[in-house]
């Protein structure tokens, strides 16, 4: 909607304050999670490598345009007319993953921890798309519909989903079951809470995007889907068995939330 602020694009200011966001939610979460701060800080890197150089590299290279050669100049982590960031949050989650087992010995509080701020970072992700027209939907004829400004990546003038909003509900629910999901019983499965909702979602709001390019390879859904579909029912089929399904609770417990402290909030 805005693609360019004091002449630079909107995207990069925007991106940025979401990996700082997510370093300093991890960092007013340690005391929660029982976690020391030198975690907060490791995790806080490890997103930034994920959301620049790891979505900059794999982006390349799921649209079959990734060099050595390329990838070892200045040029390439520089020009901004060249930015084509994908799966950011997917490098994330494989090295927050590496860092719980090899650090924590796959501790279920530095697991939880290490999930707690990638949703509210995923936002402010979604809203520098928004920004920037990237990630738009297919033509829409909907109230909701918008269009996109010369200078945005999305087609000028045409009505379109705001696939981007979708995404951002998607996350806020994330964020509530976050907040709703009782920490003794579920501890060590904000993870698989993640997946199962944000897979779902994700795999949903791919329908009402362009997303020809990244089809077909099996069947007809992309390869965000294929993704996103499979690891949403693993991690359900896994929440199903590790569920306390004794007793008088409601299937998710999610009647329970945790005391928060204020500056949490």
């Amino acid at each position: 909607m805005w693609p360019q602020v004091f002449g630079i694009p909107t995207y990069i200011p925007i991106y940025a304050i979401g990996v700082i966001a997510h370093g300093l939610i991890l960092k007013f979460r340690t005391r929660r999670f029982g976690q020391p701060g030198t975690s907060a800080a490791a995790l806080g890197i490890l997103y930034f490598v994920a959301m620049y150089p790891g979505a900059r590299i794999l982006s390349d290279i799921i649209h079959n345009r990734f060099s050595f050669e390329s990838a070892t100049t200045l040029h390439y982590w520089t020009c901004i007319d060249c930015w084509s960031l994908w799966g950011g949050p997917l490098v994330y989650l494989a090295m927050a993953f590496a860092w719980v087992v090899v650090a924590k010995k796959n501790d279920a509080d530095a697991r939880d921890f290490s999930i707690a701020a990638l949703p509210h970072a995923m936002i402010i992700a979604k809203l520098a798309c928004f920004a920037n027209g990237c990630c738009y939907g297919l033509p829409c004829t909907m109230p909701w519909s918008v269009t996109f400004p010369e200078g945005a990546d999305a087609p000028m003038g045409v009505a379109l989903h705001p696939t981007q909003l979708y995404e951002i509900a998607v996350l806020l629910l994330v964020c509530y079951v976050f907040g709703a999901l009782n920490r003794e019983r579920w501890r060590g499965t904000w993870l698989a809470w993640f997946l199962a909702i944000y897979g779902a979602g994700r795999l949903i709001t791919e329908f009402w995007r362009p997303t020809e390019e990244l089809r077909g390879i099996v069947g007809r859904l992309s390869t965000s889907q294929w993704l996103c579909g499979t690891a949403s029912l693993v991690a359900m089929i896994w929440l199903w068995a590790r569920s306390p399904r004794t007793g008088p609770q409601t299937e998710c417990d999610l009647d329970a939330p945790d005391d928060i402290d204020s500056s949490e909030s």
